[in-house]
């Protein structure tokens, strides 16, 4: 017998119904239209990058018929600047998420249930809050943010060690910081001379000139991302075309993301709950 209540039971069952639709469509996809996808998903993720200036990058490799390619994580390390850093998954036996860097040295391995995962240092299951960028996987995405995954619960975790609004929104004293408020804005310093010789650690995540933009979705750009609604890292959840739907079956445990991505209908934005107001700073709010 279910410990599950009626509605609980109901969600669970229309959900496992969801992921079966979504993962036969996925599977029917023709090897083209996977690489043509991917193309796009890569493309996508690579101008998002750029936009947010991120300097560190939690992300995946993609495998079978998930979106964005296995090569995913190369075109983030190209995106990167130099000193910037990729960290991936490592597939706990409790189905959390440890994370790893991805480097010019480190390799990716087989890990459970035949996914890849760096071999170097891992850094804790908190180290998902350092970064600037979150990308996920997802079988959907509801219009408000909700996401459905797999149902391991691994990815649900890592997004419920992020900042939460409720939290940001109670730690923000209302009144100005007097000590603060009056000081004026200070220049850049002036920018060192640099040796006209690469240094080889950094060499590969050296910028590189943006790709020519696609026929298909428009790409990311500074003005786009400025306004999407964050309260730490962003949080964007990959999907293929015909995944981000109307609307997601939620459990407690379910988390929302700030923003999808699809092939051909680029980066869209995804509100946060609705009691809650995003102040202006918190904007540009990077966890410590």
């Amino acid at each position: 017998m279910s410990d599950l209540t009626p509605a609980a039971e109901k969600s669970s069952q229309i959900k496992i119904a969801l992921r079966t639709q979504l993962l036969t469509a996925r599977r029917s996809l023709p090897v083209t239209a996977r690489a043509a996808a991917a193309a796009e998903i890569q493309d996508q993720t690579h101008a998002l990058v750029r936009a947010t200036r991120a300097r560190s990058i939690a992300a995946y490799v993609p495998i079978g018929s998930e979106p964005g390619g296995p090569d995913l994580p190369a075109r983030l390390l190209a995106a990167l600047p130099p000193g910037g850093r990729l960290l991936l998954p490592v597939l706990l036996p409790d189905n959390d998420l440890d994370w790893a860097e991805l480097t010019p040295t480190a390799t990716l391995v087989a890990g459970p249930r035949g996914l890849l995962e760096p071999s170097g240092p891992r850094f804790g299951v908190n180290a998902v809050r350092t970064v600037d960028l979150l990308l996920v996987p997802a079988l959907a995405v509801g219009r408000d943010g909700t996401r459905m995954g797999r149902g391991g619960g691994s990815y649900d975790r890592a997004l419920a060690r992020l900042p939460q609004p409720d939290a940001l929104t109670a730690s923000r004293s209302p009144q100005p910081n007097p000590q603060t408020a009056s000081r004026s804005p200070q220049p850049d310093p002036p920018v060192r001379s640099r040796s006209p010789q690469p240094d080889p650690q950094t060499a590969y995540r050296s910028p590189q000139p943006d790709p020519p933009a696609r026929s298909g979705s428009p790409q990311p750009d500074s003005q786009t991302v400025a306004h999407l609604p964050r309260y730490g890292p962003l949080t964007v959840a990959l999907l293929h075309d015909g995944e981000d739907v109307d609307d997601v079956p939620a459990e407690p445990h379910d988390r929302r993301v700030n923003a999808v991505i699809t092939p051909t209908g680029g980066l869209s934005h995804r509100p946060l709950p609705p009691a809650f107001h995003l102040p202006t700073s918190a904007l540009d709010h990077r966890p410590m």
